[in-house]
């Protein structure tokens, strides 16, 4: 053939296939499924299903919808969904969109989707149709595919007994306090008490728990003391007289307390722009006693003094860097100042665990003396430290 006619071949066959090209292109789909592994013969199940619109066709909710095909597992490869007319494996029931999808649209779909009614291992292809055209997997479209057992009805008859039967505890509180009482309800726990116990990041790992009473129905256990301990997810387990073990999962909330801050000398900055200057210790020896009925205290969140000596007007900010940890927080303060040329802190947020707190000051006279002790207030965990 020389070349001129094969040119011509060519572009004949280029000229035949570019319909079907441009037609392929107008489908196109992806598919997310909810996790699926077992239904029961003949059952139905919802199923959520993000379906996205690959193609340059816009779906219209009349037209077009979400179906599936079931295949024996292994049966054909994936992504493929061979056409099986009349078979009633193949026409899934079409799950409706709830508004139209353009281009490179995704929408939730809730999927309904029904069991073959012979027991084995599927493959579940999820597939968009258009309604009286075509199959999107006829058109090159891959399918979603998913691994389903279809068990016998007698298993599902099986787990409906059980829960039929179900002993165990059915509901309890949220949280657990030390000092509390811990009610569980629930079903076939038994008349003869048993055994209850709190498991979690506690000594050893559990403490146990004051039985207050104990029914086939409910029992109620009292948490004991318990300090040292942070807020953490926790356990209750019950141990009955004949041996089975129920468990009830809340959070373990520790006692609160109250204490004032006291601050190391790596948190603070001091503001040098006065005469003389001195915070949490440091700095300049004062040359004036504090001012009359103004007593600074050796130790605190902050506690300061500035001498302006013959600067007038002198100002400045000291700052204080707040770290805590194990469920610590910043609950109040008080700031005592001598004479009233101190404001702030600036940056202190009731329930935070870190932030940096600043105290405004300003000298007054000449050879004049701004005092302020700050103190801050965090409330945390019983027993726990706070860094």
């Amino acid at each position: 053939m020389d070349r001129r006619r094969l040119v011509v071949v060519l572009n004949f066959v280029c000229a035949a296939l570019a319909p079907l090209t441009a037609e392929a292109a107008d489908y196109g789909a992806t598919y997310s499924p909810g996790a699926i592994q077992s239904l029961c013969v003949g059952n139905s199940r919802n199923l959520p299903v993000t379906v996205t619109n690959t193609g340059t066709l816009t779906w219209d909710r009349q037209a077009y919808k979400l179906s599936y095909h079931w295949y024996p597992a292994g049966t054909v490869p994936a992504g493929s969904a061979p056409p099986r007319p009349g078979d009633p494996l193949y026409e899934g029931i079409r799950s409706e969109l709830t508004q139209p999808v353009g281009t490179q649209q995704k929408l939730p779909v809730q999927a309904t989707v029904k069991a073959p009614s012979t027991p084995g291992s599927y493959t579940l292809k999820w597939d968009m149709v258009r309604e009286g055209v075509t199959w999107f997997s006829s058109k090159g479209v891959p399918t979603a595919d998913q691994q389903v057992t279809v068990r016998p009805n007698v298993d599902c008859l099986s787990q409906l007994v059980r829960a039929v039967v179900f002993r165990g505890i059915t509901n309890g509180p949220e949280r657990a306090y030390p000092e509390s009482v811990v009610i569980l309800g629930g079903k076939g726990l038994g008349t003869t008490r048993g055994k209850a116990v709190l498991k979690g990041q506690f000594p050893g790992g559990s403490v146990n728990l004051e039985v207050l009473a104990w029914h086939d129905n409910v029992v109620g256990a009292k948490v004991p003391p318990i300090a040292g301990v942070i807020d953490h997810p926790a356990m209750v387990q019950l141990v009955t007289s004949d041996g089975r073990v129920h468990e009830w999962p809340l959070d373990f909330v520790a006692d609160r307390e109250i204490r004032w801050l006291v601050v190391d000398t790596g948190s603070w900055s001091c503001s040098r722009n006065a005469w003389r200057n001195w915070c949490n210790g440091h700095g300049d020896l004062p040359l004036r006693p504090p001012t009359a009925g103004f007593r600074i205290p050796p130790l605190g969140t902050l506690v300061a003094y500035h001498q302006s000596g013959i600067v007038l007007g002198a100002r400045g900010e000291d700052n204080v860097q707040l770290f805590l940890k194990n469920g610590w927080a910043m609950h109040d303060f008080d700031l005592d100042a001598s004479p009233s040329l101190a404001s702030g802190p600036k940056g202190f947020v009731k329930g935070s665990s870190q932030g940096q707190l600043a105290v405004d000051w300003v000298s007054g006279e000449f050879f004049s003396t701004t005092h302020y002790a700050l103190h801050v207030y965090i409330i945390g965990p019983k027993g726990v430290p706070h860094r």
